[in-house]
């Protein structure tokens, strides 16, 4: 229920998801004013967002860059099946760890970021709790995300120049 009146906001509000990518923006370029009222708006779901897509990106753009073939070669060579090995089964094989890198992406993508994100809410709460302060579980998950959105940019920034670079 409350999920379908989130969304039917977003639809009737544009301006709500450009509030929300604009202060997230904000807590970006100027932590020191902008994470404050980033963590109190309760907005965590875009945050969630960009950390699993920037995530998935730089996956993403790794395993379409990944040639397997040397590693391949070598552990055939390794193990003695290079010489009786066919170049239909050198292709399987080199085709197998193109799909498993794509596989280890989408995962890291899905569920990656959200268990590190998890894990460091974890730790967040184990260190409030530690020190004898207040921290609710909600408010320690949106830290955790908004702590992450650093590590999604740097994710983006590695997408970016995989992607560019020659070879």
């Amino acid at each position: 229920m409350a999920c379908e009146r989130g969304a039917e906001l977003w639809v009737r509000n544009p301006r709500l998801a450009m509030h929300a990518t604009s202060s997230m923006l904000r807590a970006l370029v100027d932590p020191w004013d902008g994470l404050g009222p980033l963590v109190s708006s309760h907005r965590w779901g875009v945050a969630l967002a960009c950390v699993c897509l920037a995530t998935f990106a730089s996956g993403a753009v790794w395993a379409w860059r990944f040639n397997p073939l040397p590693a391949v070669l070598q552990e055939m060579k390794r193990e003695g099946e290079l010489a009786r090995a066919t170049e239909q089964e050198i292709t399987e094989q080199a085709t197998r760890r193109s799909r498993m890198q794509w596989v280890v992406a989408v995962a890291d993508g899905a569920v990656g970021a959200p268990a590190r994100a998890l894990g460091l809410t974890l730790a967040l709460a184990l260190a409030a709790w530690l020190v004898g302060a207040r921290l609710p579980l909600g408010a320690a998950w949106q830290v955790a995300l908004v702590a992450l959105l650093p590590v999604a940019l740097g994710h983006v920034a590695l997408a970016l120049a995989m992607a560019r670079s020659p070879g």
